[in-house]
């Protein structure tokens, strides 16, 4: 019966915002072999931009970048689109706890990256 199917789930987005194109690549891989729609951004403002566009049901988001760092970015969203759960990556975990930064976060990574609890987490904040 044409019309009758329910409607598919939309299928999970995610932001990546770094400035290190072989770690966008790398979380992009790994993520879309798990079947999440993957968007990058190299910087702060195309990440904005992207958000406005299409907002995303999670962002990884690096917090060591030129022009627009991870932090301005995350108080970007917290101001306009709070309910977007963000995961920061960093390679720099005493920055966590300078300016707030996890008040903007829901959880964090470090890197070199451990994949199962980066998939794990990713799992658990897009289900909730």
């Amino acid at each position: 019966m044409i019309g009758s199917e329910s409607p598919q789930p939309s299928t999970p987005r995610v932001l990546v915002v770094d400035d290190v194109a072989d770690n966008r690549d790398l979380l992009q891989a790994l993520l879309e072999g798990e079947g999440y729609v993957v968007e990058t951004a190299a910087e702060g403002y195309t990440a904005i931009a992207k958000i406005e566009q299409h907002s995303p049901n999670l962002i990884l988001l690096d917090l060591m970048m030129p022009d627009l760092d991870g932090y301005e970015v995350a108080r970007w969203i917290a101001q306009n689109h709070r309910a977007i759960p963000i995961l920061f990556v960093t390679g720099y975990p005493d920055l966590l706890n300078l300016n707030g930064y996890m008040d903007l976060a829901v959880d964090y990574i470090l890197k070199p990256i451990d994949f199962e609890e980066l998939l794990s987490k990713t799992r658990s904040l897009i289900s909730k």
